[in-house]
């Protein structure tokens, strides 16, 4: 839900005259190029405290959901 939520404030809407929610409050157009597909490779951190000197400071993964 929120991810739909975040990109339906950066897409345009018909009540605003073509403008994004975003837009109409900062003034800015908004960039949408950031999120990642669905399948995509992505690296999960790993704290500090769970881990020791010399383990590796993220876990490769696929992203399935946000």
């Amino acid at each position: 839900m929120t991810v739909a939520n975040y990109m339906g404030n950066r897409t345009p809407n018909a009540r605003l005259e073509g403008e994004t929610p975003i837009e109409v409050i900062t003034r800015q157009k908004p960039s949408v190029g950031h999120p990642r597909p669905f399948g995509s490779v992505v690296f999960a951190h790993i704290d500090e405290t769970l881990r020791s000197k010399l383990d590796s400071s993220a876990k490769k993964g696929i992203l399935v959901r946000y």
